[in-house]
């Protein structure tokens, strides 16, 4: 992160660990904090898919663990207001 911004390039970590394994939520914190000591835009993708799965959006595939166009749009909302 610090040879990126010296490049002007901004880095994000992009974190959807606890959607995919709510046990991992000590990694995560972990992620969040080094994000911040970092200068790391973090993008919580976990807290995005679970809000649209609560406005009834299924986020993912009911056979595997892949984003539904749903669950990409929730993701990418994310990021947009990461970014900005």
């Amino acid at each position: 992160a610090r040879g990126a911004r010296a490049e002007g390039v901004r880095v994000l970590a992009i974190d959807g660990l606890t959607h995919m394994n709510p046990g991992a939520e000590v990694v995560s914190e972990h992620l969040r904090g080094l994000c911040a000591e970092e200068g790391i835009v973090h993008v919580d993708a976990s807290a995005a898919l679970r809000a649209a799965e609560a406005r009834g959006l299924t986020t993912r595939f009911r056979r595997d663990e892949h984003w539904t166009a749903a669950g990409h749009a929730a993701v990418a909302a994310a990021l947009d207001e990461a970014l900005r």
